[in-house]
């Protein structure tokens, strides 16, 4: 190799270096386009792989969003599931509470029923034992004895019993009326939630015809009804509702059987003053009334003389006539019974100006201790009634009384 070398020129050195230069050169350009195709080929596979992934980024961002929004709804569900178990739980509640308190007037109407069936049968045998003693009285006298006798003595008593009965009798019966207006109302009134209360029975009790003993709806009370409305115009002026006489002034008509009138057609006095026999009975039937109550009550003489106070002296008709001037009467107020009188009494709500100055949280509280008798009542309206009564607007206080049912406002 020394040898070679030695016997090479100057040029052939120059000529086989630069042979090698040229080589080197080729090899280097040759390596070079070889690697800068294989790192551009990377590259395009690197921004397909980086594209890929942040197209997948951007999804799986997309898919936790929607994630985080599923679960927000299920916690929303979970809540609304938790406030309507809630809320079935209160309903039922009430609507055991309710029930039970149809089962009780039920029960207390049934019994006033039986009572007065047993005064009816007691009057009629007192009524065969005056007749008895009436005649052996009158026996006596004709025999001419100037002294008292025995059965001067026993026909008194029996007369002071008689008395004492028939007094029983009519407080039996207006018991029995307001039982049965507090039955129909437990029947038809709804619950503080603004959801019907309904029970198995509720159509059964609904329907016309007796139950347990109990008289709701006589069979003859649509013919009844078909009866008093066609009187109107031939026997009975007709009237509109816009002119309609304040009714509840007739004793023994209360709120809950001038909307029984009314809703035959019967608004004023003077329709009142011209019933006969006849429509008086068909009245009774149609709107379940106690047989003789109308005749017995005179609402005939009292529309009379209602309807000439009207003519003369209207001022004398005011609706503050209606209501008592004591301030510590509670019951004034629409939703407001004996009871929960008391409850407010003592809970130191005596007066007018007590209860308008009360908080609503306070009378909730009142009735909430008191148990499920009162916890279904609502005092939302009983500061305003009481406010209007302080004032002595009673013509503000009535509108606003036959606007409430049940003492609380109409949705």
């Amino acid at each position: 190799m020394e040898n070679l070398f030695a016997a090479l020129t100057q040029e052939d050195s120059i000529a086989f270096l630069l042979s090698v230069l040229v080589a080197f050169l080729i090899g280097f350009i040759t390596a070079w386009v070889l690697w800068g195709g294989r790192a551009a080929r990377s590259r395009r596979e690197a921004n397909k792989w980086k594209a890929s992934y942040d197209t997948a980024q951007s999804e799986h961002t997309a898919l936790s969003e929607q994630l985080d929004l599923r679960d927000a709804d299920l916690v929303k569900a979970h809540r609304q599931i938790e406030e309507l178990s809630a809320h079935i739980r209160l309903i039922e509640e009430e609507k055991a509470t309710w029930q039970a308190g149809l089962n009780d007037a039920r029960d207390a109407v049934a019994q006033a029923n039986s009572n007065a069936r047993s005064y009816a049968a007691t009057i009629e045998a007192l009524n065969d034992q005056i007749l008895g003693l009436k005649a052996r009285l009158s026996q006596e006298e004709h025999g001419g004895s100037g002294q008292p006798s025995a059965t001067q003595s026993q026909f008194a008593k029996m007369k002071t019993s008689y008395d004492n009965t028939l007094t029983r009798l009519n407080s039996l019966e207006e018991k029995i009326s307001q039982l049965l207006a507090e039955n129909i109302a437990l029947r038809t009134q709804k619950p503080a939630s603004g959801s019907e209360v309904t029970s198995p029975k509720k159509e059964a009790i609904a329907a016309p015809g007796t139950q347990d003993g109990v008289d709701f709806a006589p069979a003859d009370s649509v013919a009844a009804q078909k009866a008093v409305m066609s009187a109107i115009g031939p026997k009975i002026p007709a009237a509109k509702a816009d002119a309609k006489d304040d009714l509840t002034l007739i004793r023994g008509i209360g709120s809950f059987v001038e909307k029984k009138l009314n809703s035959l057609g019967i608004y004023t006095y003077e329709q009142i003053s011209r019933f006969d026999s006849e429509l008086i009975d068909n009245v009774t039937v149609a709107i379940a009334f106690f047989p003789g109550r109308i005749k017995r009550d005179d609402w005939v003489g009292q529309a009379s003389r209602l309807m000439e106070i009207k003519s003369t002296q209207p001022e004398a008709l005011g609706k503050a006539a209606i209501f008592p001037n004591n301030p510590q009467d509670l019951k004034i107020v629409e939703g407001i019974g004996p009871k929960i009188e008391k409850l407010l009494k003592k809970a130191g709500i005596s007066t007018w100006e007590d209860l308008a100055r009360a908080k609503q949280e306070a009378l909730k509280k009142i009735l909430e201790e008191a148990g499920d008798a009162y916890r279904i009542h609502d005092p939302a309206t009983w500061t305003d009634q009481a406010k209007l009564a302080l004032k002595g607007e009673w013509e503000k206080l009535k509108e606003y009384q036959d606007y409430l049912k049940g003492g609380k406002e109409v949705s």
